[in-house]
């Protein structure tokens, strides 16, 4: 053939010197690509610190659930707030991923937990949910469960956060010994 063009080449519309054209635009010309946003949650937040249990003041709001937390008690500055304790575990400091997609939130304090450092004391599993965040319009996570952590905690929710244990779901079964 010599210094002619190959004919495989000229089959394929392009020249050796020139090299092939990108079949992109040929091949991509019918796919359409349609981007889509997940719709931000929008919901209210709690009108009080849920590490101090008190209102007022200037409350820092969680973005991604409606725990609020002053300043002073979270020990950073606003600009520097990313989320609450909720969203990690307080001991060990993995997050849903690290622990292997499930944290424990207890609803009355600001202990969250990985599956490894629940405390044997849980006193009650309440799902996924829970009524006082409903009302703010909060629908959960299935990567977030809560919990009463103690006793002590199931006291505060029944005194302060209008938790009623007869409209909750079932105590947390004691571990078994395998």
């Amino acid at each position: 053939w010599g210094s002619k063009c190959v004919p495989v080449l000229k089959t394929n519309d392009y020249e050796l010197n020139q090299g092939e054209p990108s079949s992109w635009g040929r091949e991509t010309k019918a796919i359409k690509i349609v981007e889509t946003k997940k719709a931000k949650a929008v919901f209210n937040h709690q009108d009080f610190c849920q590490i101090c249990g008190e209102g007022g003041g200037e409350l820092i709001m969680c973005p991604r659930c409606p725990v609020s937390v002053h300043s002073s008690c979270c020990g950073l500055h606003p600009d520097h707030f990313q989320s609450c304790s909720h969203h990690r575990c307080t001991k060990c400091e993995k997050s849903v991923t690290g622990a292997g997609g499930l944290i424990y939130r207890c609803e009355a304090c600001p202990n969250a937990y990985c599956p490894d450092c629940l405390p044997d004391e849980c006193v009650r599993h309440l799902g996924q949910t829970i009524p006082r965040f409903e009302e703010l319009g909060f629908e959960g996570n299935p990567l977030y469960l809560y919990v009463h952590c103690s006793k002590q905690c199931e006291a505060i929710a029944k005194s302060e956060l209008g938790f009623n244990p007869d409209s909750a779901k079932p105590q947390i079964p004691s571990r078994l010994d395998v």
